[in-house]
């Protein structure tokens, strides 16, 4: 299953999960960055890095 973002991201500026993502799936939205499923391999870094949990 592809990680999703939760509301504890919206606003949120940091970088931590984003750079860690070897498959660069990460998208800024209007107020949240969006992970892209269909590029998404659930390798599970970006969970690991980020400072909210998803």
């Amino acid at each position: 299953m592809t990680y999703i973002v939760t509301e504890s991201c919206i606003k949120c500026k940091l970088m931590d999960c984003v750079v860690v993502c070897p498959v660069d799936c990460f998208y800024e939205g209007e107020n949240v960055r969006v992970i892209h499923p269909d590029e998404c391999t659930d390798c599970g870094d970006c969970e690991a890095a980020a400072r909210f949990a998803f």
